[in-house]
């Protein structure tokens, strides 16, 4: 039984597809064209749509995964148990504090009588549907201790999708489409090594360069502001420009669904103290 993050790598394609259709439909028209416009400014929109869509995916299938696999809570990853934890202490006005010491003695108790991980039943009126933006990209994947998913992501073998080579796009999308095998079964294999994903850095925000995803996305979504709230009646995404984007879209979705597979067959620790990442 193949695994359900397998079944969000084939959905790639499909989305890709579809913008794809989209591009190659205004293609056949010229500029001048009310079609062609009203095709480029759907796809403008479809860019940010899917990648919304396709990071709840992943955070979702990858808790079916575990869930599915792993039956004793003790067994969990540390990131998982973590947030089933924090979501069910959790209060406002609570000191952080005081929230980490009920963490840490209710993992100890469910460490020894073991429950089922349910991080739905505690949701806290929490809104999904976030605009993929680089400060929001990061929401759906926290609770895989993902934070600054943006800056693991930033290698250079994946960044060679920014290059503007024929060949590099296409090697590097060859390659990304290649490692889906990796997810076929449950545990899920290791990438490459030499596509292992960053560590973040420590220091501060401000400190901290935005990566060349994180000024793709502020475009993307600038555009696509600009058309979904009707500030504009323009195209202001030339075609070329979008099927650059796309190949970007599906290398970035790649690179994500590897970094959280990657995360969850890492070495585990059984001591809740131990997290770096707060969530």
């Amino acid at each position: 039984m193949t695994t359900a993050l397998f079944e969000v790598s084939s959905h790639i394609s499909t989305r890709i597809t579809e913008l794809n259709v989209i591009l190659n439909a205004a293609k056949e028209l010229d500029e001048t064209n009310p079609l062609h416009k009203a095709l480029c400014r759907s796809a403008t929109i479809l860019l940010s749509s899917h990648l919304e869509g396709f990071l709840k995916d992943v955070s979702k299938s990858a808790l079916l995964d575990l869930q599915y696999n792993i039956r004793h809570y003790k067994d969990m990853p540390k990131n998982i148990r973590e947030t089933f934890c924090r979501k069910i202490v959790y209060y406002e006005k609570i000191e952080e504090k005081d929230i980490r010491g009920r963490m840490t003695q209710l993992d100890a108790f469910f460490m020894s009588n073991s429950v089922k991980i349910e991080l739905s039943a505690f949701n806290y009126n929490e809104n999904p549907n976030k605009n993929p933006s680089p400060k929001n990209i990061d929401r759906p994947l926290k609770i895989f201790g993902l934070e600054d998913i943006l800056q693991r992501i930033s290698t250079e073998r994946i960044l060679n999708i920014f290059e503007g080579s024929a060949s590099s796009e296409y090697m590097t999308l060859r390659q990304m489409s290649k490692f889906r095998s990796t997810l076929y079964r449950f545990p899920y294999k290791a990438l490459p090594s030499n596509y292992q994903f960053l560590k973040p850095k420590k220091a501060s925000k401000k400190q901290i360069s935005p990566s060349i995803w994180e000024t793709f996305l502020d475009e993307v979504l600038e555009r696509r502001h600009a058309v979904a709230h009707g500030d504009t009646m323009e195209n202001i995404g030339h075609i070329n420009v979008l099927r650059e984007n796309v190949k970007k879209l599906e290398v970035l979705m790649y690179a994500i669904l590897y970094c959280v597979s990657n995360s969850l067959i890492e070495p585990k620790s059984n001591n809740l103290l131990e997290l770096e990442i707060q969530i």
